[in-house]
């Protein structure tokens, strides 16, 4: 599945909250890329709910959003108890 947010209102503050937020979430796998996308989206995510791997990709060329003031958190998730 792939999600592709219409607006991004915040300029890049909602992608930087998506991304914060993702880091927080136990036993995520996550894979940020930076790429030039077709169909005017800045961000896009796509999710394989069985392996609960995420895939962001980042315009390289974005309206909204200023590639200069994106952060990537730094991910230590852990498999969350049985």
């Amino acid at each position: 599945m792939t999600v592709q947010p219409d607006a991004d209102p915040g300029g890049g503050r909602g992608l930087n909250r998506f991304l914060g937020d993702l880091a927080k979430c136990p036993g995520v796998t996550a894979h940020v890329s930076v790429k030039t996308l077709q169909g005017g989206c800045d961000w896009r995510v796509g999710h394989k709910a069985p392996e609960n791997r995420f895939q962001v990709e980042v315009n390289l060329n974005p309206d909204r959003v200023d590639i200069e003031e994106l952060y990537v958190p730094e991910f230590r998730s852990a498999m969350p108890p049985r």
